[in-house]
């Protein structure tokens, strides 16, 4: 992100670097190519900034994409779980377990022996 920044001033550097060269080949004055440079530093700079601004825009685009696919995996995997947890839950009406810990050493064996006989 940090080289996002540095468009627009790099952008009107090499341009007036490029018109400064091309100038100093056609034999011109100093006037002209220092007129040159500065409007060519002033119209790349605001190109740069709108490029800036393209660049900006796109990579919120696909950061905001990619939150929304993960949201979206997110809430699918969250309604299959509970999809998943009221098929069980109809099951669960129908057999409940019997909580063995809590019953005491007689009624164990009783429940035991009555096993047994089946």
């Amino acid at each position: 992100m940090r080289w996002i920044n540095s468009i627009p001033p790099l952008l009107s550097l090499f341009s007036s670097l490029l018109i400064c060269v091309v100038s100093l080949g056609q034999a011109v004055s100093f006037r002209v190519i220092c007129l040159r440079a500065s409007i060519t530093l002033v119209v790349f700079y605001i190109f740069g900034l709108f490029v800036r601004k393209m660049c900006i825009d796109m990579i919120t685009d696909i950061v905001m994409k990619k939150q929304k696919k993960i949201e979206e995996k997110k809430k699918k995997k969250l309604e299959a779980d509970q999809q998943q947890g009221n098929e069980t839950k109809g099951e669960d009406e129908f057999f409940s377990p019997l909580n063995v810990a809590e019953l005491g050493d007689k009624e164990a064996k009783i429940i035991t022996n009555q096993v047994m006989q089946q």
